[in-house]
C-alpha cells in the first residue's frame, strides 16, 4: 500500500508542472478541476489503509468533487465557497493523516521521503484552496503591484485557480516575488502562516528523519 505514496507525490508534481497550461485554454477551467479531482482521489487511496480512514476520507471527498464540478453548471458565490472549503477540509484530513503515517513511523525509507514532500506539496494546495475561499469573498484582498485584483485570482468557473496555486507556492516556498500581494488583513495573516508552516515542517521533517537515522547508529 506504501508505493501510493510515490503515486501521489508523482500526481502532484505532475499537476503543477501541467497547470499553466490550462490557463489560457478554453477548456482550461474544466481540465484544472479534472487534475485535481485526480490528485484528490489519489490522496485518499494514499491514506486509506484503514476502512475507517477510508470511509471518513470518502464522506469528504465525494461533496469535495460534487460541489467542485457543479461549478461549471450553477456558477454562484454559495457553490465556490462550498467547493473552497470542502477542499481545503479533505486536504487537511489528508495531511493530517498522511502526517501520522510518515512521522510516526519507526523506520526511514524512501517511502518515508516520498510521503514527506507529499505532504508538502499538499500544504501549498490547501492553503491555495482558502486563498480562493478569501477571493470569492473578498474580491479586493490581493493585488498585482498593490492594484487591486478584483476578481482576478480566481476564474468564474475553475474549482482552483493557478494564481491562487502560484501565490499559495510562493508563500509557503518563502521566495515572495511580490507581484501578488495580500491587502485584506485575514490574507495577511494567513501569508505569514503558510510561510512559518513550510519552514516548521522543513525543520521538523529534517530533525526526523536525522533522530530516526542516529538511532540506527
Amino acid at each position: 500500500m506504501r508505493w501510493n505514496f510515490l503515486t501521489l507525490l508523482l500526481a502532484l508534481v505532475i499537476f503543477l508542472v501541467v497547470t499553466p497550461f490550462f490557463n489560457n485554454a478554453p477548456w482550461g477551467g474544466m481540465a484544472l478541476t479534472g487534475a485535481i479531482s485526480i490528485v484528490l482521489i489519489i490522496s485518499l487511496f494514499a491514506i486509506g489503509h484503514k476502512r475507517s480512514t477510508l470511509r471518513g476520507g470518502l464522506i469528504l471527498l465525494i461533496p469535495t468533487l460534487i460541489f467542485g464540478w457543479m461549478i461549471y453548471f450553477v456558477p454562484s458565490q454559495i457553490i465556490h465557497i462550498c467547493a473552497y472549503s470542502l477542499g481545503f477540509l479533505f486536504l487537511s484530513y489528508v495531511i493530517v493523516h498522511l502526517s501520522l503515517l510518515i512521522f510516526f513511523s519507526p523506520t526511514i525509507s524512501r517511502d518515508t521521503i516520498y510521503g514527506a514532500l507529499s505532504i508538502y506539496l499538499l500544504l501549498g494546495l490547501a492553503f491555495a484552496e482558502i486563498y480562493s475561499l478569501i477571493v470569492i469573498t473578498t474580491p479586493d484582498a490581493f493585488a498585482v503591484n498593490f492594484t487591486p485584483l478584483i476578481g482576478q485570482l480566481h476564474e468564474e468557473v475553475s474549482f482552483l485557480s493557478e494564481n491562487a496555486i502560484y501565490f499559495s507556492f510562493v508563500t509557503l516556498t518563502t521566495l515572495g516575488y511580490g507581484d501578488i500581494t495580500p491587502l485584506y488583513s485575514p490574507a495577511k495573516f494567513l501569508s505569514i502562516l503558510e510561510a512559518i508552516t513550510g519552514q516548521l515542517f522543513i525543520a521538523t521533517a529534517i530533525a526526523r528523519i536525522m533522530g530516526i537515522y542516529l538511532k540506527k547508529d
